[in-house]
């Protein structure tokens, strides 16, 4: 199939995903880059899959944004993710530090840190962590800040024999539920199966089910969320 069969159906899958978002495709040589702004993490990530699943696409550059849920300033979100990081336990081992605009602090002597930059309502995260789980953490906190876009989570795990226990995708989703609380976690099973994570539990109002699967998607290497909370609506 070529390019412009392949951007063609890709195109009409999409109007049906983003509805009345706009969004742009390119597609060269099989890789297709799609850039715009979407109302929630759940359609950018749904529209990323879409597009590495359609035939013909080899990979996906994603330049999606999500609507800022509050308009903030750079320094106000950065702010607001450095109190937060300061305020989770876990990350109490951990130095966090405000990237200087420019450019990132040194970070010679310190095992364990994490530098945060933000520009135009995207977030860098960089430095290193103990465990795959406080990346992850790390990560969903970002997205939290209600003026973030965006999140490049390029955070390095350290111990990597650490993560068998707290280093599974299931677990690390259940780790933020219980962090959220607008969520009631322990009415909610987590299941995951490779990157692919499963929710489950009884009726929910249709935002709070929303706001549950916005979480599972928030969490970094999870590729598809099957929400099967019922709609107590």
């Amino acid at each position: 199939m070529n390019d412009l069969r392949t951007l063609e159906i890709l195109k009409r899958h999409a109007a049906d995903l983003v509805g009345g978002a706009m969004i742009y495709l390119r597609l060269e040589d099989g890789v297709v880059t799609i850039s715009g702004e979407v109302e929630d993490i759940i359609v950018k990530r749904r529209m990323t899959s879409l597009a590495a699943s359609t035939h013909g696409v080899r990979s996906v550059v994603d330049l999606l944004r999500r609507r800022p849920k509050q308009l903030m300033a750079d320094r106000e979100i950065r702010t607001m993710l450095v109190d937060a990081l300061e305020e989770h336990l876990p990350f109490a081992e951990c130095r966090i530090l405000e990237a200087p605009v420019g450019g990132q602090e040194p970070a010679e002597n310190r095992r364990h840190f994490v530098d945060v930059d933000v520009e135009l309502g995207l977030v860098q995260l960089s430095g290193q962590v103990p465990g795959l789980d406080l990346k992850r953490l790390a990560g969903v906190l970002a997205w939290w800040i209600p003026g973030t876009c965006e999140v490049h989570n390029e955070l390095h795990v350290s111990d990597w024999g650490d993560t068998q226990t707290f280093g599974s995708l299931a677990e690390s989703v259940r780790l933020v539920l219980e962090r959220d609380p607008l969520v009631d976690a322990a009415s909610i099973r987590v299941g995951a199966k490779g990157p692919e994570v499963t929710l489950a539990g009884p009726p929910l109002p249709a935002r709070y089910r929303k706001i549950a699967e916005e979480d599972a998607w928030y969490v970094h290497g999870v590729t598809r969320v099957r929400n099967l909370i019922p709609d107590s609506e």
